[in-house]
């Protein structure tokens, strides 16, 4: 019972510490995959519209809800991702899609901020 009690206090708290950024008030946060990095990507979406965020190194798509964000453990250097606004429930289709390519240092965290002007 211990163990269990110690591993949500940690879930818990890890949770608290990648979304402790002022602008993820009352927003989720997921870690998607490599919760132990090195380096961190970190996607907030705040559109009215769900997300996709592809990264074609890893062969990733993870769909990002309304009003949430994503941690993702990546390899330190250079990396891309496509991040497209999905015009259905599946995000089986896409109306925008800007590709992006942003450099992952060891023990730190990219963010990208996907609101109204981020497709303009």
């Amino acid at each position: 019972m211990k163990l269990i009690k110690y591993l949500i206090f940690t879930f818990i708290l890890f949770s608290l510490y990648t979304c402790s950024d002022s602008s993820l008030t009352n927003k989720d946060c997921e870690v998607v995959i490599n919760p132990n990095g090195p380096g961190f990507l970190k996607v907030i979406n705040e559109i009215n519209s769900k997300i996709e965020v592809f990264l074609p190194e890893y062969a990733l798509a993870a769909i990002v809800r309304t009003n949430t964000c994503e941690i993702y453990g990546l390899n330190t250097g250079s990396r891309k991702a496509e991040i497209s606004i999905c015009t259905d429930s599946d995000c089986d289709t896409y109306s925008n899609t800007r590709k992006v390519t942003f450099l992952i240092e060891n023990g730190k965290t990219y963010v990208i901020e996907v609101n109204g002007d981020y497709f303009n």
